[in-house]
């Protein structure tokens, strides 16, 4: 499934530079809008393919297009697929068990892996980094209707209590 923004652009005629030029608003979160790395999509954007005439013209309808673009990216993925590590396995080669368990699944790049995910690339890096304690609340909301997470967040706990003791 393409891009619901990529999609509104092109009826638009516009570029991503344009788009982000008419939404005053950086042309990287024009490109992670499109890729749906963000929760909800820009209201910056909307307003301009609304100015624009392209869409559904309703802001509730624009974020159910985006949201369900980004459950259809999810669910491409076979995300039990991917093995799990032990804390001491992972302390021993200094990889997070998260960050062990994306990459079992294919996913070396980071970026690769919000994209499929559409999660925000920051917070994957600050819980892979042993930043923060537990996983995000936007990986698990997106993750947990593919993936029982449970184990992977409790071996991130330990992971990152032992890094920060």
């Amino acid at each position: 499934m393409e891009s619901p923004i990529k999609t509104w652009r092109d009826e638009a005629g516009i570029s991503q530079l344009k788009l982000a030029t008419e939404a005053n608003i950086s042309l990287m979160t024009v490109i992670r809008n499109e890729q749906g790395l963000y929760p909800d999509p820009s209201p910056k954007i909307i307003s301009v393919f609304i100015d624009h005439k392209v869409g559904p013209m309703d802001w509730e309808a624009y974020e159910a297009v985006y949201h369900r673009f980004q459950v259809v990216q999810r669910s491409e993925i076979d995300w039990t697929a991917g093995s799990m590590i032990g804390v001491e396995a992972a302390l021993d080669i200094e990889t997070h068990p998260f960050q062990w368990w994306r990459e079992s699944l294919g996913f070396n790049e980071r970026l690769a892996f919000c994209r499929a995910a559409c999660v925000p690339p920051p917070q994957v890096l600050n819980y892979e980094t042993a930043r923060q304690r537990t996983m995000p609340k936007s990986i698990k909301a997106a993750l947990s209707p593919f993936v029982p997470l449970s184990s992977i967040d409790k071996a991130g706990k330990d992971y990152y209590d032992a890094v920060n003791k």
